[in-house]
C-alpha cells in the first residue's frame, strides 16, 4: 500500500508499508504540472452520492484503462486522467465501496466524461 503525502515545492511523498503498517520503502519525486494543476479546481467526476465538492481536495486521478499506459506498477500517462475529489477518486480506484445505487459501468462512464473535460482544462491552461 503507498500513502501518498504532498510536501512543499511541488514534490510527492509516496510512503509503500507493509499489511502490519511497516514502512517499507519512501519516495518523494516532483510533481508534474499537470498533477499540480489540480489545485482548487473542481472535481470533474460528480459521482452522485459520493462526491463531496470540495475543491481542497481536488487531485489529478489517473486513468486506470491500459490503453491510457497504465500498467502493473505504472500510471497512466498524465494527460490520461480527470481533476477528481478525494471521494470520488477514491471509488473510481475501488478504494473504497461505490454506493448501490453506481455500477462499475456507471463510475467508468462518469470517469470517461470526466476525462474529456478535464482534457479541455488542460488545453485552455495550455498544458497539453
Amino acid at each position: 500500500m503507498c500513502i501518498s503525502e504532498l510536501i512543499p515545492h511541488g514534490h510527492l511523498v509516496c510512503t509503500s508499508t507493509d499489511g502490519a503498517g511497516r514502512i517499507l520503502s519512501t519516495l518523494a519525486k516532483p510533481m508534474s504540472k499537470i498533477t499540480q494543476s489540480a489545485r482548487n479546481e473542481n472535481c470533474t467526476i460528480n459521482l452522485i452520492g459520493v462526491c463531496n465538492y470540495n475543491p481542497d481536495s481536488v487531485v489529478w486521478a489517473h486513468s486506470n484503462k491500459g490503453i491510457h499506459g497504465k500498467g502493473l506498477g505504472l500510471k497512466a500517462k498524465d494527460e490520461n486522467g480527470a481533476y477528481a475529489c478525494y471521494q470520488c477518486h477514491m471509488t473510481y480506484d475501488r478504494q473504497i465501496k461505490r454506493p448501490k445505487n453506481l455500477s462499475l459501468e456507471d463510475v467508468e462512464a462518469a470517469f470517461t466524461i470526466a476525462m474529456l473535460k478535464s482534457q479541455q482544462i488542460l488545453k485552455d491552461k495550455g498544458l497539453i
